[in-house]
């Protein structure tokens, strides 16, 4: 079962960019040119944090940037538990692979299926670049 912790990092302040995330919610985030969020778009890109909340266009998004979390897996290869977690090119969590950013742990497994929630420790604030 996925949890996420009421302690950590929030950010908060910012919008929700030209695209709503109504439908993004446990994804990872980033920021647009224009300072707005949106959705990760780039397979290991660097990321703000993971979306916990669900605004339209211009409303408030709550983004958890260091902290215990809920996420949605990608379904291609499903991220056991301790591994090193990347965003795919949706949002989704995926296996860090050389050349991605770090930007969490998981805790649990999630299984082999697209938007299945797992919990994982995100830490945005400070991640690292994955080598060989």
């Amino acid at each position: 079962m996925a949890t996420d912790s009421p302690k950590g990092i929030v950010l908060t302040g910012m919008t929700c960019g030209a695209t709503t995330l109504a439908a993004q919610q446990y994804r990872f985030v980033k920021l647009h040119t224009d300072g707005t969020v949106i959705i990760a778009s780039s397979q290991g890109e660097l990321c703000i944090g993971v979306l916990q909340n669900k605004p339209a266009v211009g409303q408030a998004c709550e983004i958890i940037a260091i902290g215990v979390t809920k996420l949605k897996a990608d379904g291609v290869t499903a991220p056991a538990e301790g591994s090193l977690l990347a965003t795919d090119g949706s949002g989704n969590a995926d296996n860090a692979v050389t050349g991605d950013y770090a930007l969490g742990v998981a805790l649990t497994t999630p299984t082999n299926t697209a938007g299945v929630l797992f919990t994982a420790l995100i830490n945005c604030g400070a991640p690292t670049i994955v080598a060989v």
